[in-house]
């Protein structure tokens, strides 16, 4: 079998930011096809390229006094448009949005279920409030999540307790939040090459779009290595430094893990990369793509996607819901160790395949 240099193009994506923090990191992010920036603060737009913003509000001056009612109506109409006229993206949207603020809990769900409508393959990015800006944004946070559930194809829940693991204590917090975006950005940029890129082996576009509807919760970590070891280096990163837990890898009812290397990859470390995240995930079925860029000389990139992820406390209500997230949340770290990295990654010695 010819291996080709470059990938072959896969599925065009729509990329949309929603709100003040979604249209800063849409902005950022490399990879997609379309972009487009919608928020109801046109002041705020300025200062993106006036080819990629939309103001959800019209020609209104004052926004302030837009009841949810108005701001549903007016993210349908956007969305409207947007899914008539973007034919080039060929049905498959991914939209960035904070939750917990007004613009995101309110306009995020409505844009979903349109595109939903619209027969579009919807994905969500959703960046969850920071624990000390209050419970009532966590609760429309929440809330937000619970209506995506029923509107969203995949919803890639950021929770912000990897904030604590990215920087010391004692860092300025708008470093430390400066941090968590660019960690977004990064995260979110490869994802969309990894949805563009068709694969030359393995998972091609419309097996990765499939497994991507009705996937439910999912979780996404990305990682990059060099060298000796490169393809588990690359995994271990995708696992101990990305949005990824413990949790949400055991509670996965399916993988999908896409490789970005150089055509001198091995056929070895492919396989050491699928036994590695089969011992990440367990027996739950893995979909692994290979893409192949010249370019990147050395590197090997990792995307790792875990879908259809149980969340702490589902089924319960009331005391038991709240209880099952406060252990979930204690249970982080213990005597220094983070437990969100798998165990194997902490202690196992990278596994050796002989042929």
């Amino acid at each position: 079998m010819a291996t080709p240099d470059l990938p072959v193009p896969g599925t065009p994506v729509l990329l949309i930011g929603i709100g003040g923090l979604g249209c800063e990191l849409a902005a950022a992010c490399t990879g997609a096809q379309s972009r487009r920036l919608l928020d109801f603060d046109s002041d705020a737009l300025a200062a993106y390229d006036p080819d990629e913003t939309m103001c959800l509000a019209g020609d209104a001056a004052d926004t302030s006094d837009m009841d949810p009612d108005a701001m549903r109506e007016a993210a349908e109409e956007a969305a409207a448009q947007l899914a008539s006229t973007a034919q080039e993206a060929s049905g498959l949207v991914l939209l960035v949005s904070a939750i917990g603020g007004q613009t995101g809990s309110v306009a995020l769900p409505t844009l979903a279920n349109e595109f939903r409508s619209a027969q579009w393959t919807v994905l969500v990015a959703a960046l969850e409030p920071l624990p000390f800006e209050g419970v009532g944004r966590a609760e429309m946070a929440s809330q937000a999540v619970r209506e995506l559930e029923s509107v969203a194809d995949l919803i890639l829940h950021v929770p912000n307790r990897p904030i604590a693991d990215l920087c010391d204590p004692g860092l300025p917090v708008g470093e430390a939040i400066g941090r968590l975006k660019g960690k977004a950005i990064a995260a979110l940029s490869q994802l969309l090459k990894a949805l563009s890129g068709a694969s030359c082996i393995g998972l091609q576009p419309s097996e990765l779009r499939r497994s991507l509807t009705d996937a439910g919760r999912g979780a996404l970590g990305v990682g990059t290595g060099s060298g000796d070891g490169r393809v588990e280096m690359a995994i271990r990163d995708a696992c101990a430094n990305s949005f990824l837990t413990q949790e949400s890898c055991q509670q996965a009812s399916a993988a999908v893990l896409h490789l970005l290397g150089t055509s001198d990859l091995s056929f070895q470390e492919v396989h050491n990369a699928a036994v590695l995240v089969g011992q990440l995930v367990g027996r739950v079925p893995i979909q692994v793509g290979l893409s192949v860029d010249n370019s990147i000389g050395n590197q090997v990139r990792a995307t790792l996607l875990v879908t259809g992820i149980r969340h702490p406390g589902a089924g319960a209500s009331g005391d038991d819901a709240v209880a099952a997230l406060a252990q979930h949340q204690d249970l982080s770290f213990h005597d220094g160790v983070n437990l969100d990295v798998p165990a194997f990654l902490r202690r196992r010695p990278i596994p050796r395949l002989r042929y």
